[in-house]
């Protein structure tokens, strides 16, 4: 059971970092990372999908076996200088922080003078200043062997995210932090650099330094399974006092594809929907009824990268009499991303829906989605000879974006077939089971004025009582009241 405190829930589901309360010990890979991380000299590459859940896995384990972490994203833009830069800046607030708590702490006499020296040499040059921190540079006293020396001494893990997004020219000079690392690692056991990217991270940073091939481990992190996907909801739910449906929970499990942010994402909207923002005092049900509302929130709040991607594919021209782009995307919704489709399973798919479309078109299209031109939907794998998303993210967007089977928010009623059930009914109860099955409350209020018409005192005013307690709403003007009673007589 969990101690509860009221904490608040965006503490519960965080869909953009590390999840505490409801983090789910996934035991295989958190192995494979515990071996490497007590391993000395040993460096790791963790890769995966992009929130399948790195990041989380990572600090829980890391957290455990108290090390310090000290950060560093990359973009598309960093340098190997502004990478160095930043992991010394990060080292210097960490130590700040720990000669606070602790003033014991210091380097030993080498690696102070040193340290100190590259302070005063970027003090000099105003490199502090933030109106001038582009124009940083790295002293040349700032190696990767002082760095790996200023953090072996303070026991810290270096993690590189989004190691992917470094430019390749960057990547071979990054590469060669790694091996100074595992060099240095003789003189501190708990020095490690850790780079955390999308698949094929590891193979990149082998390929530029091949005599690391047996002193990286590579652990790949799948995504996260159905079961996994339904412990973040059921610890979230239980620690805020509230619960999910089954059917609302299959929803979520189905729309998140593996991935936990996009899990977390969508529980918090809907938690946001129903104004649930600690735990409750009482316990609240939940219906699928907000899982439209989540998932819309969900494509509002993508990231402008999924929205332009989708807007290039999606666009259409003069040319075009319909949207062939979109009628693809839909196809391949109906095949699991994992297993991916054959051309010619999606060619059928197409196919069944417009048995005259022309092959040419389909070639065309499939292809164009697969480059710059349609965002780079769609990849081909040649190993399996099958056609996937290029990533879940890309799934769950298409997902919420196409797929069929979003809640309908009106269901208009048969009105012959339901008029005559009702007013042949002669007893309160079974005016009450029918009017269950009217779907919209505007009619219900009609069905029921005519009905009073028709029964004793005693059930009208059981009846009027009963629409009190209700508050039947007019969503919509009724048909005209002349046409309803000519054609009862």
């Amino acid at each position: 059971m969990f101690k509860f405190r009221k904490k608040s829930v965006v503490e519960v589901f965080t869909p953009t970092s590390p999840a505490t309360i409801t983090f789910v010990e996934r035991s295989s890979v958190a192995t494979k990372i515990r071996e490497a991380v007590v391993t000395p000299g040993k460096q790791l590459v963790l890769f995966g999908h992009s929130g399948c859940g790195k990041t989380t896995l990572l600090a829980n384990q890391l957290g455990r076996e108290e090390h310090t972490l000290v950060t560093t994203r990359c973009t598309s833009s960093t340098t190997y200088d502004q990478i160095m830069l930043s992991a010394f800046d990060d080292l210097g607030t960490f130590v700040k922080m720990k000669r606070k708590k602790s003033n014991s702490f210091s380097f030993s006499s080498s690696t102070s003078a040193s340290y100190l020296a590259i302070r005063a040499a970027l003090s000099t040059s105003g490199a502090e200043n933030e109106s001038s921190e582009e124009m940083r540079v790295v002293p040349p006293q700032l190696t990767a062997q002082n760095l790996a020396k200023f953090l072996g001494e303070a026991e810290c893990c270096w993690v590189l995210e989004d190691f992917h997004k470094i430019h390749p020219r960057q990547k071979a000079q990054v590469s060669q932090i790694f091996k100074m690392f595992m060099d240095s690692a003789g003189d501190h056991k708990n020095l490690m650099i850790i780079a955390v990217g999308a698949v094929d991270s590891a193979r990149e940073v082998i390929e530029y330094e091949p005599d690391m091939r047996n002193r990286v481990a590579e652990i790949f992190v799948p995504l996260m399974s159905d079961d996994e996907l339904m412990e973040i909801i059921l610890k979230g739910t239980e620690y805020l006092n509230i619960s999910f449906s089954e059917r609302l929970i299959e929803l979520i499990i189905q729309y998140s594809n593996g991935l936990g942010s996009v899990c977390h994402q969508l529980c918090l909207n809907i938690c946001f929907h129903h104004k649930i923002t600690k735990r409750t005092f009482r316990n609240v049900s939940i219906e699928t009824d907000s899982f439209e509302y989540a998932v819309i929130k969900f494509m509002e709040s993508a990231s402008d990268t999924l929205k332009l991607a989708f807007d290039t594919a999606l666009k259409m021209d003069s040319t075009q009499h319909q949207n062939d782009a979109e009628l693809i995307l839909k196809e391949l919704l109906e095949f699991e991303f994992n297993e991916g489709a054959t051309y010619e399973e999606l060619w059928e798919k197409v196919r069944s829906k417009k048995d005259k479309y022309p092959e040419k078109k389909f070639n065309s299209f499939l292809e164009d989605l697969q480059i710059e031109k349609r965002g780079i939907i769609v990849r081909y794998n040649n190993s399996t000879g099958k056609y996937y998303f290029e990533n879940p993210f890309y799934l769950s967007y298409a997902m919420g974006l196409l797929s069929k089977e979003r809640p309908k928010k009106f269901d208009a009623p048969d009105w012959p077939t339901d008029l005559e059930a009702l007013f042949t009914v002669d007893t309160l109860e079974s005016f009450d089971s029918q009017m269950d099955v009217m779907s919209d409350a505007w009619v219900r209020f009609i069905y029921f004025d005519e009905y009073l018409k028709v029964n004793t005192q005693k059930n009208i005013q059981a009846s009027r009582k009963r629409m009190h307690q209700t508050r039947w709403t007019v969503k919509a003007p009724p048909p005209p009241r002349r046409v309803m009673m000519r054609g009862k007589r």
